[in-house]
């Protein structure tokens, strides 16, 4: 319910979710003072302040529930983007220790894997539930680099069975993103939290209005309240596109920019180049 919202600037979202509310509290106390004479409101004063208190809580309780569970889930995804971003930098550190041709091979094909996830992958988890068929084949063909180094005796190297361990390790890790993306606030809870903001502004509309000034501001203070608050709820519902964005960058950390960039990369011909402080040289 909260993917249609992904691509809007936070600050827009604020704004349609607190003009859509104001709406809704201009029509409360239209209502309101048409149904419920002043009497009726005296007289139910303690019930409605009551009734304020009780549901305020519950709507910062569900609220700060939901935020709670969100944020502990864009947390993970950048654990296992730095997961991930281990695991690569253990399998070109164990590949350039193979003897050549594969040593190029391998990092290569580590190098076209981390420009497939920058690029693509996790620009395409914003929206998607699912992994990009683009990273996907660049790891397959990581994977049958790997299988086809000769001569065979490599294979019995300490860094190739390293890297090829390492390899394992990314995938779970590529798997672990994916969850973290395709989690979604339940439907149940959206709907609850917006009935009880709805509770809940009807309860202070319905407050006495001996003062019609301080009841306005209170109501539209109360709107605005609750919008903030279903405004952070979608901010946080996608780790890949929300407020607490995921980085990409820990993928890229030490890496030559011109190995890794989107556009025209540059092909990698000596694996010295990739190595740690290749690029102060």
């Amino acid at each position: 319910m909260t993917d249609p919202f992904v691509h809007i600037p936070i600050v827009l979202t604020f704004l349609l979710i607190a003009s859509a509310w104001v709406l809704v509290a201009a029509l409360l106390l239209w209502a309101g003072r048409i149904f419920i004479p002043n009497h009726v409101r005296e007289v139910s004063g303690n019930g409605v302040r009551n009734m304020m208190a009780i549901v305020a809580s519950f709507y910062a309780f569900l609220v700060g529930f939901i935020v709670s569970q969100e944020w502990s889930n864009v947390s993970s995804a950048k654990s296992q983007v730095s997961t991930e971003a281990a695991s690569l930098a253990t399998a070109g550190f164990a590949a350039s220790t193979l003897p050549a041709p594969n040593a190029l091979k391998i990092s290569a094909g580590i190098l076209a894997f981390v420009r497939t996830e920058v690029c693509d992958e996790i620009p395409y988890l914003a929206t998607a539930n699912r992994q990009d068929p683009r990273a996907t084949a660049a790891l397959e063909n990581l994977y049958q680099i790997s299988a086809h180094v000769r001569p065979a005796s490599v294979m019995k190297l300490p860094g190739f069975n390293q890297e090829f361990s390492s390899m394992g390790d990314i995938g779970s890790a590529r798997r672990q993103l994916v969850n973290a993306a395709s989690e979604r606030v339940p439907v149940v809870l959206v709907i609850a939290i917006v009935l009880v903001g709805l509770v809940l502004l009807t309860a202070v509309s319905m407050q006495d209005v001996r003062h019609p000034k301080a009841h306005l501001a209170t109501v539209l203070a109360v709107a605005l309240f609750v919008a903030l608050g279903e405004t952070v709820v979608v901010s946080l519902n996608r780790p890949f596109a929300g407020a607490a964005v995921v980085s990409s960058s820990p993928l890229t950390d030490g890496l030559p920019a011109k190995y890794v960039r989107c556009k025209n990369p540059v092909l990698l011909t000596s694996t010295s180049s990739i190595r740690p402080g290749s690029q102060a040289r």
